[in-house]
């Protein structure tokens, strides 16, 4: 097979030709971080007989962008290609070789409303007479924090001391009985799905396995990876013979609050020696916001930088400025109105607080033009379709307390 590589700029196509070794890709927005990875892993496709590719990445959306991209250009070698966010993959490890650990392939993910009933029951289990709102909610904020960081049960304690943090042996053990409850019910929640993982790859024979099976791993946005997911990746990629390609963007580093940080791009570019490449030219954004950009990253001390070029010809970029958000919200809603019908539907409007978002839908409905705010929901509203869905998930794990308070309380 021969792979057409075309409209490749001189420094992505010396990335892409990079076979052998660990590779780090400094790339910002609109640099074509997706174009370079497909053609990364088509290069390798086409270089090599015998071994499976991993990409990883961070939203499905991304990921399933990704499989399309490669699909167009390998479309009759998909087989060797496995690409999902690191919480599918760590999900599908649970699945395949969970039951090492006690997990049964079946495992049910619990939503955030629903762990505040385990941590109740860790809280019990610990001896621990006062339980309100506000205590349950600092210990499961201290038991995300130890999944983010790939702390140990063993290691808990000595870790919460270092931090000063106040009763560290009692939230410890709230810590462990809060993970063996969720083994015992089995569910696990978001985070645990990568700290059981990494645990799956540390105390069995699995992370050898996986290191035989993807010689090749390529790793999208590293710049969002927090602490565990940084430790997983140093146990699925071989050090000596693996390849392991990694595109970041240390300008763009937004996921702090998950316990993404800079110094991990920092260590893993030191751990595995890795060849880097620049991407800065940029073709999405118009020369005024890339010049912008430039003078604000130019004053970032916590990272290399490298100026930007755009290569977008079109400049459509517009600031206003206004007194009060009264006065933008009709501004926003006058502009979107006098556009034709047609393309109504196509504006979305991003801000910074609900409230102006708010004020501008009411701009938009005083103007008969519908529009809606988008929420996140990650919980049925209606009481039947809580008690089928508690129900259902109380057939999974019939011990589950969580799973049956859920359904008692939907009659209320």
């Amino acid at each position: 097979m021969t792979v057409e590589i075309v409209k490749l700029t001189h420094n992505q196509q010396k990335a892409v030709d990079w076979i052998k070794g660990h590779v780090l890709v400094r790339a910002g927005p609109g640099s074509g971080k997706t174009k370079l990875i497909a053609y990364k892993i088509a290069k390798i496709i086409e270089s090599t007989e015998d071994y499976s590719i991993l990409g990883l990445t961070f939203t499905d959306k991304a990921a399933m962008e990704m499989k399309n991209r490669v699909s167009s250009i390998t479309p009759d070698l998909d087989e060797r290609i496995d690409i999902a966010t690191f919480h599918s993959f760590c999900a599908s490890l649970l699945h395949q070789h969970g039951h090492l650990l006690g997990i049964r392939p079946d495992f049910a993910i619990l939503a955030e409303t629903e762990q505040a009933d385990v941590v109740q029951e860790a809280i019990t289990a610990s001896g621990i007479q006062y339980q309100d709102d506000t205590t349950r909610k600092q210990f499961l904020y201290i038991i995300h924090r130890l999944l983010q960081e790939g702390i140990s049960v063993e290691d808990a304690q000595s870790r919460l001391e270092s931090e000063g943090i106040s009763d560290a042996k009692i939230k410890c053990a709230v810590y462990g009985h809060y993970r063996k409850l969720m083994i015992k019910n089995n569910t696990i929640d978001y985070d645990g799905v990568l700290a059981e993982a990494l645990k799956l790859l540390t105390s069995t024979p699995v992370g050898a396995l996986i290191q035989r099976i993807y010689r090749y791993v390529c790793v999208d946005e590293f710049q969002d990876t927090n602490t565990i997911q940084y430790q997983i990746l140093c146990h699925i990629v071989d050090h000596v013979n693996g390849n392991l390609f990694v595109v970041a963007d240390d300008n763009q580093a937004i996921y702090g609050w998950n316990g993404a940080n800079l110094e991990i791009l920092k260590q893993i570019s030191k751990k595995f020696n890795m060849k880097i490449f620049n991407l800065p030219e940029n073709f999405r954004c118009p020369p005024s916001v890339v010049d912008i950009a430039n003078n604000l990253i130019a004053t970032n001390s916590n990272c290399d930088y490298t100026e930007v070029t755009s290569k977008y010809t079109d400049d459509v970029i517009r600031v206003k400025s206004f007194e009060t958000e009264k006065e933008q919200a009709r501004w926003v809603a006058n502009d979107i109105a006098q556009r034709p019908a047609n393309e109504h539907a196509g504006c979305a409007i991003l801000a910074r607080r609900r409230a102006t978002l708010d004020a501008i839908v009411d701009n938009l409905n005083d103007r008969g033009i519908p529009s809606q705010i988008i929420t996140r929901k990650d919980e049925f509203i209606s009481n039947p379709m809580i008690w089928l869905h508690g129900m259902l998930q109380l057939a999974n794990a019939r011990q589950s307390r969580t799973y049956l308070s859920k359904v008692c309380r939907s009659f209320y």
